[in-house]
């Protein structure tokens, strides 16, 4: 077998048509206006003898499981891949259209069939390129931290979070950078539901930052341990100088774990995909989830008219909204006891991509990351289909907005965590 390890890279264009309707937020009802900066797919091919791996980063919100079946099946002819040989992740963008989700509580509500059929035609087209691009590369593996980016968004005080960045470098056989993907957690949500550009919002500033020194340079952001982290404690504000400010912070860490990586030996490409049951919450009756909505949407006026600091209004109207959020949960889940997905794990070499269809909490990435020291785990949020927040048990215990607007158990991260390590035991 031929050992030599080949890759490719490229990113394309997605950046919908200007009055296309966003995602994101619930209070964002009109359409885009304008494009600030363009939205982005990158495309990252590995290819060793018979085995291959394709990671993909769309600057979307998410996408749902079908979506991401026409993505598979639009490539796999063309570069002889299986499905489990293919990731799809979301950079999680609250700047970006809608029409890519089923019906979800908050969100729209379906997919749009000409924006699916849009991205998958562009993603078709970028598989004969990525196809006749391959050449020899190699791998480097480099880490950092970020500070004063993400930071729990509910508790200032909150100390537990997941600081670590990953990189993972593709460079030519004489070392010159082709692609790097980058996983670290936080919502970009620097942008309100006011914003009618499209934007990628940081991770996009970052990408603009890091072309700035290497400008053929494909870039991959693959959000992590996003479900409890934002930017809502370390803004200076919600404008594009801020967004660029942010982009600034997580390219030079980028930058940094570029340089101080090492090379990352590739004995083996392979995927795994594995079914999943997640378990749903009690909702209770369609009355008393109203009359809660009720009542948490007057303690927020109240809080409101009492002039309270800004972070607690915003905790108080996330709780509203959750609460909102439940009672169209109590109705669409009526009878149901668990929903289905996927998990994946994508090894590359020692480094294990464990790919999870929702928004992660830091808890469960940190407890994931621990469960193999022989093995550098990444978590991936926003993977291949989207079934909303997985919160933890303090999550839930404290009524956060995340926990309130997920239809899971608060057993859900738990699940989670078994069915990934056992899938990641196989490694």
């Amino acid at each position: 077998m031929n050992n030599q390890l080949f890759g490719s890279a490229l990113q394309i264009d997605i950046t919908p048509p200007i009055g296309t309707p966003m995602e994101g937020y619930a209070a964002r009802i009109q359409p885009s206006i304008g494009m600030h900066d363009p939205l982005f797919a990158g495309l990252f091919l590995l290819k060793r003898g018979v085995e291959q791996v394709l990671l993909i980063s769309l600057d979307q919100i998410a996408i749902s499981a079908p979506v991401t079946e026409k993505i598979r099946m639009g490539l796999a002819e063309t570069l002889q891949l299986h499905q489990e040989q293919i990731l799809v992740a979301c950079t999680h963008t609250h700047s970006g259209p809608s029409g890519y989700i089923t019906r979800f509580p908050m969100l729209s509500d379906d997919t749009d069939p000409f924006m699916v059929d849009l991205l998958t035609r562009k993603l078709a087209g970028a598989a004969v390129q990525l196809a006749a691009q391959l050449e020899p590369v190699v791998l480097e593996l480099g880490r950092d931290q970020v500070f004063g980016l993400g930071h729990n968004r509910n508790e200032i005080d909150e100390k537990m979070q997941d600081y670590e960045l990953l990189v993972l470098v593709m460079k030519s056989t004489e070392g010159e950078p082709k692609a790097v993907w980058v996983n670290y957690g936080c919502h970009p949500t620097i942008l309100g539901f006011d914003n009618r550009l499209i934007s990628a919002d940081f991770p996009g500033a970052a990408r603009q930052a890091l072309t700035c020194h290497y400008p053929q340079l494909v870039w991959l952001f693959m959000n992590g341990a996003s479900g409890d982290i934002s930017t809502r404690f370390t803004r200076r504000g919600q404008n594009f100088s801020e967004v660029e400010r942010a982009g600034l912070l997580l390219a030079g860490a980028v930058l940094k774990a570029m340089q101080t990586a090492e090379p990352l030996i590739v004995d083996k490409l392979e995927g795994k995909i594995a079914n999943i049951k997640l378990p749903l919450r009690d909702f209770g009756s369609f009355e008393a989830a109203k009359a809660e909505a009720t009542k948490l949407e007057l303690d927020w006026k109240a809080m409101l008219a009492s002039g309270e600091p800004a972070g607690e209004l915003r905790k108080a109207m996330t709780r509203a909204e959750g609460a909102q959020a439940q009672v169209m949960m109590a109705e669409l889940y009526a009878g149901k006891q668990y929903l289905e997905s996927t998990i994946q794990v994508v090894r590359i070499g020692n480094l294990l991509l464990a790919a999870l269809p929702g928004e992660v909490f830091t808890e469960t990435v940190l407890t994931l990351k621990a469960s193999r020291s022989d093995r550098s785990i990444a978590v991936v949020g926003y993977a291949n289909d989207y079934c909303g927040y997985f919160p933890d048990q303090k999550a839930v215990k404290a009524n956060t907005y995340e926990a309130l607007v997920s239809p899971f158990s608060a057993s859900v991260a738990d699940v989670l965590v078994r069915h990934v390590t056992k899938l990641i035991e196989e490694y």
